[in-house]
């Protein structure tokens, strides 16, 4: 999405915010619209507002912390006291050492799974104590609610092996599911 408010921004010289992207209303006709209105100088679009980013990480964390009972359900107790397990992409970055170091710090979250651009998975947690260390947060108490995969976020799958992947994608036993997903990684080029 990034990606795409760039090169809106530099074809057309109209900056957008991700918002507007998120938007469930939105459709291509409605997005070229409101290029041309800005380019015509017509419309703001609600979604141009800037949008506070510690705001939005906090929503999406106080989201994943908070468990409603769905309807109906006989089993709920046990899911409701079930702790989550979340797959963490990007945690080696500014950011993303922040939302690790949250969720890490978490009594509702069990484990944290980061994906991480590495050759072995102690490669990858080689790479993620540095940026926590680096961070001033680091612990040696949060090595057993870390689990990281190395990977690649450009390669297929992720660059996931098969078991994995499956994981991932909730083709597994519900022990083994994942309860959110934070990408906050990108696809970078040395």
């Amino acid at each position: 999405l990034i990606n795409v408010l760039s090169f809106i921004r530099k074809e057309f010289d109209v900056s957008l915010s991700i918002a507007l992207l998120y938007e469930d209303s939105l459709t291509i006709s409605a997005l070229a619209k409101i290029i041309s209105d800005h380019k015509l100088g017509l419309a703001a679009h609600k979604g141009n507002e800037r949008t506070d980013l510690s705001n939005e990480v906090q929503n999406v964390y106080k989201m994943l912390l908070t468990s409603t009972e769905p309807p109906n359900y006989t089993a709920a107790p046990r899911l409701l006291t079930r702790k989550k397990i979340v797959f963490l992409t990007g945690a080696t970055g500014y950011l993303g050492s922040e939302i690790l170091r949250q969720l890490v710090t978490s009594a509702s979250i069990q484990k944290v799974i980061v994906h991480v651009r590495a050759a072995t998975a102690g490669k990858a947690l080689e790479r993620i104590i540095h940026a926590a260390t680096l961070s001033k947060w680091w612990s040696i108490s949060y090595v057993s609610r870390i689990e990281c995969w190395p990977g690649d976020l450009g390669a297929p799958n992720l660059g996931l092996p098969a078991p994995q992947w499956n994981i991932l994608t909730g083709e597994c036993g519900p022990d083994e599911s994942i309860s959110g997903i934070i990408h906050n990684g990108a696809v970078v080029q040395w």
